[in-house]
């Protein structure tokens, strides 16, 4: 599939976003996949790495980082809805 996105053109790809499959895979099964997309495209690659915890997410961040992404995104979780809620939890501090 990263093959046909290229070749048809994208000038970027973002995977393991919210919208997908990514929510069902391990952290391990989502490092596997950072490492094949990245080693298979030559175009920036975005990777989603929101997780229910900070040590997967810390762990999938680094993998993503080490395996040539040129970002990471994270999404709060969904019971999260205003920023004072959200920002908290990834910067600390009172909002």
């Amino acid at each position: 599939m990263v093959k046909v996105y290229i070749e048809k053109g994208a000038t970027g790809l973002t995977i393991l976003g919210m919208m997908g499959e990514a929510e069902k895979l391990s952290s391990q099964e989502s490092i596997e996949v950072i490492k094949t997309v990245t080693k298979n495209c030559n175009v920036p690659v975005i990777v989603g790495v929101s997780a229910s915890g900070f040590s997967a997410m810390t762990m999938v961040s680094d993998a993503a980082m080490e395996a040539g992404a040129t970002g990471v995104m994270v999404a709060p979780p969904s019971r999260l809805r205003k920023d004072a809620q959200i920002l908290p939890r990834y910067i600390g501090g009172a909002w």
